[in-house]
């Protein structure tokens, strides 16, 4: 959903990225305060993943039942529509990428309704590859696609 915030919240939630990364909005789990005059690139690209982040910071906290989130979500799975965790992606030059898996897998649902939204704060990192359906995906198909592949793929699909 190209344009579904807008610049204004976008500039919000990298300002809010920094604040998170520099250890400002409260204390998470490996996150070390940022040291005086260190560059924000330094600081945001230190970490993978930040788990949880709607924990420590309002906006982000905000953002998990933001209309054009929630609009999307009951369009695909209907009214029931349930957060049960955020994550922050700041992975930086260098470090892994996130593995083909399917969420149901790790995440069983009665219904088989969970999804996840993702919002792209740049356009270096904003590819995903979604394929539809319960299908698992094979070792040498996804290998062909993405060559660092993890144990994920040789997991079946949860059923």
């Amino acid at each position: 959903m190209p344009a579904a915030l807008s610049a204004t919240e976008i500039d919000e939630l990298r300002t809010e990225t920094l604040a998170v990364c520099r250890g400002q909005r409260g204390a998470i789990s490996g996150i070390e305060p940022s040291a005086a005059g260190e560059p924000d690139e330094v600081v945001v690209r230190r970490y993978a993943c930040i788990h949880f982040p709607h924990k420590v910071s309002r906006l982000m906290h905000q953002m998990l039942a933001h209309p054009v989130v929630v609009s999307a979500l009951t369009g695909v799975i209907g009214a029931d529509v349930k957060a049960m965790q955020s994550m922050l992606f700041t992975k930086g030059e260098g470090k892994p990428d996130q593995a083909w898996h399917q969420d149901e897998f790790f995440i069983p649902t009665r219904d088989r309704s969970l999804t996840a939204a993702w919002i792209a704060l740049d356009l270096i990192n904003a590819a995903i590859t979604m394929r539809p359906g319960p299908a698992a995906v094979s070792t040498a198909a996804a290998q062909a696609v993405r060559p660092s592949l993890s144990r994920d793929a040789n997991r079946p699909p949860a059923h």
